[in-house]
């Protein structure tokens, strides 16, 4: 992995080797010979003003609650993400549907392979992580990068999706969840995944369809079954499906209307815990079909392809194989 201006794709000085010392050393770039900051011994690899990138200034950065976007960083502290870890697992049962997905793409890496994780802030992939999936991917000796819009302690480098700063061809797989609803433009991001993996690269991303507003102001987009598909036109599909089901679909968004029309947030929040593994149940006995249709989330797990690997015609016949 060699790191590359975000403006314009170029090298650093040195290849990006000094990493406390990172300048553009493409002479018609705007941000030739700037250093970029590096804050909490993280570099900041963001361009502010481009086409596409929600921030005008750096300065976020440089508030001690990492306050950006209107947002607080990331929550990296790690009893309290086991804790919620813990609940989930309980309530949930989160950690068992994302690892069956997790294990798909791990029997199709490589020993070695250099994984990027887009949105990954509060994803910790350090060796002692509790994380199962991350955990397993060890096994093959696999190689983290970890970027986010957040500053946090799991980054390795902040950066806006839009604009990565890696050279073509840096990474075997790339994993996005739930990240691309808060990306003002899925189709460029997703371009840049396709440029930064290798042939034969391999994605696995999660999008929401009927979910809520989760973030504000930077909350953009929701995709259909078929919309995600497209999306990923330039991926040959091994494998998508429905992430979250119908009912649970409909309990979030009904108990967040609920903790809205009470002012009172933990309300909603232990309604869904006490019913969504109801809710899970009367998913599982449902015709798969209801789900294509109202799911909450979808998932894609895909390998990049020379050419495009749907055709705009063939979109029909897509969607008609998950309601045969």
């Amino acid at each position: 992995m060699t790191l590359a201006c975000p403006a314009c794709n170029t090298p650093f000085n040195d290849n990006g080797t000094l990493i406390k010392d990172l300048r553009c050393s493409n002479k018609t770039c705007t941000y030739y010979n700037i250093p970029y900051p590096i804050i909490n011994n993280k570099p900041v690899l963001i361009c502010p003003n481009l086409e596409y990138s929600i921030l005008d200034t750096l300065d976020q950065f440089s508030n001690a609650n990492n306050t950006i976007t209107g947002f607080t960083g990331r929550d990296v502290d790690k009893k309290r993400l086991l804790f919620r870890q813990k609940v989930q697992d309980i309530f949930y049962d989160f950690s068992r549907v994302e690892f069956k997905n997790y294990k798909k793409l791990f029997q199709m890496l490589n020993r070695n392979s250099r994984v990027l994780i887009v949105g990954g802030g509060n994803i910790d992939t350090s060796y002692s992580s509790n994380l199962e999936w991350v955990q397993l991917f060890r096994e093959k000796n696999i190689n983290f990068t970890v970027t986010d819009i957040y500053l946090s302690k799991n980054v390795h480098f902040v950066c806006d999706a839009h604009y990565m700063p890696f050279l073509d061809s840096s990474f075997d797989a790339v994993i996005i969840t739930t990240v691309l609803e808060h990306v003002l433009s899925p189709t460029i991001v997703v371009g840049e995944i396709y440029r930064v993996l290798n042939e034969n690269g391999l994605l696995y991303a999660t999008i929401p369809f009927i979910q809520c507003v989760h973030e504000g102001a930077y909350d953009f987009t929701r995709f259909t079954i078929c919309g995600q598909r497209w999306l990923f036109r330039y991926f040959e599909e091994h494998e998508s499906g429905v992430f979250v089901g119908t009912s649970c679909a409909y309990l979030y968004n009904f108990t967040t209307f609920i903790s809205l029309v009470s002012n009172f947030k933990p309300l909603g929040i232990l309604i869904r815990l006490f019913l969504w593994r109801l809710c899970a149940l009367f998913d599982k006995l449902m015709p798969k079909t209801i789900h294509i249709n109202q799911g909450m989330c979808n998932y894609f797990i895909g390998m990049k392809s020379i050419n495009q690997s749907i055709k705009a015609g063939e979109m029909p016949d897509y969607y008609k194989k998950f309601i045969a």
